[in-house]
């Protein structure tokens, strides 16, 4: 839990910067080690954003595979309607 300056969100910035500085210090981390803890943390961000586009062109590429099993079952006037339903690519 934050105390003092650093937890007042109408201290000025500087204040808030100075006040994490002196409890860095009196901690004995270096402000290179918070640089680090920010990196992990945005690379981390990246990484869990990443992934969802993974999953969806594997889903995608899922989809593509089973077209010949699903118009194989369905009647070909079925098929040809939900096709024509579909937007023109581009």
């Amino acid at each position: 839990m934050l105390r003092g300056p650093m937890a007042d969100t109408d201290a000025p910035p500087g204040v808030r910067v100075r006040a994490a500085t002196a409890l860095m210090d009196r901690a004995g981390l270096t402000p290179a080690y918070a640089v680090e803890v920010r990196h992990k943390a945005e690379h981390l961000q990246e990484q869990v954003a990443k992934p969802q586009i993974e999953d969806a062109e594997r889903i995608a590429r899922e989809i593509l595979q089973s077209l010949p099993t699903v118009m194989a079952v369905l009647p070909a006037d079925e098929v040809e309607a939900v096709l024509s339903d579909l937007p023109p690519m581009t």
